[in-house]
């Protein structure tokens, strides 16, 4: 009998969590004696029986759809759980129960969301236990990718630089040809078109620069003041911040608590 014939039965009994540590390991240690042309067949088969195991922990993944499934049930679940806790964990006071009450289906309803939120819960610690199996393999599998979407930057990025430069010194040899040219044909015309672009730019800073004076005088006499001075919206938007942490660290405690009572649900 193999191992696999009878994975069935032995896996409910395994530390599935250090087993896939292990597994992890012993294949990051053989990944060395797998790449030289001579293979110890030892070794390739006791890598293959890894990823056997491995792929029977993550036989899920051959169904992508089931994620997308799972999420919005945990969304959905979480919702209707917060939902119960605002009406101090009784379902039939909840919104939720009382739209389940009057459309008559509150006691059927009531058994669905209790099997509902021990198989969610269940799940919901099912995919925190297997989600590094997940990275490990995705990582693995996109670090060819990614080097050479590194090495095809790097190069692109070398062309552009040499066409960068190219070009400048075109530009830099052509510009006293062209100069020389308008002035033989248009005398002046350069020093003019020159002396007037200096002071219209001269004019455009001094308007801009007066106008973003009388703007910033305007906002600081007129708009931040009383409730809106900066210092009374730096102490509200650091109070917002803190609740907000506050709130999103209760609420994770809460649905921790949440997973662990309701995972004990047959």
């Amino acid at each position: 009998m193999t191992w696999n014939s009878n994975w069935t039965e032995v896996s409910p009994k395994l530390r599935l969590k250090s087993l896939k540590t292990t597994v992890l390991q012993y294949k990051e240690i053989s990944k060395d004696a797998l790449k030289g042309k001579k293979k110890d067949e030892t070794v390739v088969k006791a890598d293959k029986i890894c990823q056997d195991i491995l792929d029977r922990m993550t036989s899920t993944r051959r169904f992508p759809w089931l994620w997308a499934s799972f999420v919005l049930l945990v969304g959905i679940a979480g919702l209707i759980a917060y939902d119960v806790s605002k009406a101090g964990g009784n379902f039939p006071k909840s919104t939720t129960g009382r739209f389940m009450n009057d459309i008559g289906v509150l006691e059927h309803s009531q058994k669905a969301w209790q099997k509902t939120l021990s198989t969610t819960a269940r799940g919901y610690i099912w995919l925190e236990t297997n989600t590094p199996v997940y990275y490990v393999k995705t990582i693995e599998v996109c670090k060819p990718y990614l080097e050479l979407s590194k090495d095809v930057f790097i190069l692109t990025m070398k062309k552009a630089c040499i066409l960068y430069e190219n070009m400048r010194e075109y530009v830099t040899e052509k510009i006293p040809v062209a100069v020389a040219t308008i002035d033989q044909y248009a005398p002046g015309l350069i020093d003019n078109v020159q002396s007037y672009a200096s002071t219209g730019f001269v004019a455009v800073k001094k308007y801009l620069t007066d106008y973003y004076f009388l703007t910033a005088e305007y906002f600081k006499t007129k708009v931040f003041v009383g409730e809106w001075a900066p210092e009374i919206l730096q102490n509200k938007t650091q109070l917002a911040l803190n609740a907000t942490k506050f709130h999103v660290s209760s609420y994770f405690h809460w649905f921790r608590e949440q997973v662990n009572v309701y995972s004990e649900i047959p």
